[in-house]
């Protein structure tokens, strides 16, 4: 009976231990589950909610994967869950397909902007200036207008007009014709087409500068647009840090302040989010009123960079021989100097006589009619006073033009240096920042991430590395827009794309 007693005990025993384990084997397993899924549930949320809203990535030519969604994944690789994020391929094929649609139709064309500037009044102003005056160069080639006369001679007296009763007196018509040198007219012809290839010279000066401020003021947009993504992704990630945040603080292992140092760094993104938007819209007008658009054109549209950044390999001297023949300053400038040895020849031509030539016939009714005819010569007497002083303002004009040719040429030397030095060194900081600066901040920023998860480091250095990968990733947006500015500002020097 006892034996019964103390076998019955025993077996109670058992299952009240085994009851207990299995108990406390449910409970932290519930408790690891919560923590390994956490960070997979709420970065699938903040993907989730890229898809639905893809503004975030619509100004873009590849898919831009911002900091916040990049690390996401990160976080997410380091606890083995990419997979939960990335596992529906038809909604990610859906995903694919809406932001094809969504670049095609917002993205603002640069080259649409710019057929849109080129057609601005100034420019339309000086275009016309020049094609009106270019029909100087045939006005000053021909001869000028002859002369026409009708008049009466009345030998008679004023007592007896009739006409027919004496000789001398009749009806007379005459015409007269004036002849300058004929180099005078050659040399003047040649100067009015040396001011016309100067004019449209000029207006294609005006044509380059409107499209250099054009792209300047697009690749800061589109600088600015990639500065408000940036900024709008990693506020997701921020949410995370938060969250674990959080938790450290609830379970003691963080103070107050780690929660309260991301509250106030989601707060001034939000700050700088709130400035962006005033810069875009004052971008926004600048651009409206350079390509004549109107600012509802620019709503829900966006800019990007176009082209890719390549390594610069030049020759200055060719680069020079370039700007000497394509440069529209340099090209005006040449042309005033030819221009003025122009005037200097026409100058001399003034000691040169102009001719005159005239015919007139005599109606004297009844009687034979009277045919007069001559010719008179301009012969130039007063040289102190009208051909050495014209000759003299003519020379110094021309040196005048020289001059400025010089002056024109070495600022167009110095605005070489300056672009190609400026694209070389953005090219090298843009270089540096995106192969190597960056990937090391990525991979103290992983580093981090991973020791979160594990519970080996806290919120503070993730988040110091977080602040600092996103201030390098803005570097390298900036170094990228200042190389295509620095670009547009080397093609505008030598005289391409107008």
């Amino acid at each position: 009976m006892f034996f019964k007693i103390s076998y019955c005990r025993k077996i109670y025993n058992l299952i009240y231990f085994s009851s207990f384990i299995f108990l406390c084997f449910l409970v932290s397993s519930f408790f690891m589950y919560q923590t390994l899924t956490y960070p997979a549930q709420a970065a699938e949320i903040g993907h989730k909610s890229i898809v639905r809203k893809p503004k975030a990535i619509q100004n873009t030519a590849k898919p831009v994967h911002g900091i916040s969604s990049k690390y996401e994944m990160s976080l997410s690789k380091s606890a083995n869950i990419v997979g939960n994020i990335f596992a529906n391929p038809i909604r990610h094929a859906k995903f694919a397909r809406s932001h094809a649609e969504y670049k095609a139709n917002d993205i603002i064309s640069l080259n649409y902007l710019i057929a849109h500037a080129l057609k601005n009044p100034e420019i339309k102003s000086s275009i016309y200036k020049y094609l009106g005056y270019k029909e100087n160069i045939s006005i000053a080639k021909s001869l000028p207008e002859p002369t026409i006369g009708f008049g009466i001679t009345d030998a008679n007296g004023l007592n007896n007009p009739e006409i027919g009763i004496n000789s001398m007196s009749y009806w007379k018509f005459s015409a007269s014709q004036t002849v300058p040198f004929p180099t005078k007219l050659l040399i003047n012809g040649r100067i009015k087409k040396s001011i016309y290839k100067s004019l449209k010279d000029k207006t294609i000066t005006l044509k380059l500068f409107t499209i250099l401020n054009v792209k300047d003021v697009y690749y800061n947009l589109a600088l600015l647009e990639k500065d408000i993504n940036t900024f709008k992704e990693n506020l997701s990630l921020l949410s995370i840090l938060l969250k674990y945040a959080d938790g450290d603080y609830a379970s003691g292992r963080l103070s107050a302040r780690g929660p309260i140092r991301i509250i106030l760094e989601t707060d001034q993104i939000k700050t700088r989010l709130t400035l962006f938007k005033k810069q875009k819209n004052r971008l926004i007008y600048i651009l409206s009123r350079l390509t004549g658009l109107s600012a509802v054109y620019f709503k829900n549209k966006k800019a990007e960079f176009d082209g890719k950044i390549t390594h610069f390999v030049y020759r200055f001297n060719k680069l020079i021989k370039t700007a000497d023949k394509f440069n529209p300053a340099l090209k005006a400038a040449k042309q005033n100097i030819k221009t003025s040895r122009l005037d200097i020849d026409l100058s001399n031509q003034g000691y040169e006589p102009n001719f005159s030539a005239f015919v007139g016939y005599g109606d004297r009714y009844s009687l034979q009619p009277v045919i007069s005819g001559g010719i008179s010569v301009s012969i130039p007497l007063y040289f102190n006073e009208t051909q050495i002083p014209k000759i003299e303002k003519a020379k110094k004009y021309s040196i005048n033009a020289a001059y400025k040719y010089d002056w024109v040429r070495l600022k167009t030397i110095q605005n070489l240096k300056t672009a190609v030095s400026n694209i070389k060194n953005d090219y090298k900081a843009y270089s540096i920042n995106k192969n190597i600066t960056e990937p090391e901040a990525e991979l103290l920023f992983n580093s981090y991430a991973k020791s979160l998860m594990s519970g080996k480091v806290q919120t503070f250095p993730l988040l110091d590395s977080f602040i600092k990968l996103l201030l390098i990733k803005l570097k390298t947006y900036e170094y990228k827009a200042e190389y295509f500015k620095d670009s547009a500002f080397l093609d505008a020097v030598l005289g391409k794309n107008y």
